[in-house]
């Protein structure tokens, strides 16, 4: 699921994976523990999460010019 939406909410992991919010709200508190997802909103509400270096793959690097 990350590879194809990489930026995420915690519904949208439920819905996908047709688990509980709360179940969700854990792996996704797991993944953030591994460092595969960032949360990029800085609200405690209506958060967004990043899966910030799959994403890096697809940005301009200042050493590759």
């Amino acid at each position: 699921m990350l590879y194809s939406n990489p930026i995420v909410n915690s519904n949208d992991v439920a819905v996908y994976l047709r688990v509980a919010p709360a179940t969700a709200n854990s792996l996704i508190q797991d993944f953030i523990k591994l460092g595969i997802l960032s949360e990029i909103t800085g609200g405690k509400r209506y958060r967004l999460f990043n899966f910030e270096n799959y994403m890096k793959l697809f940005t301009k690097s200042d050493s590759l010019k």
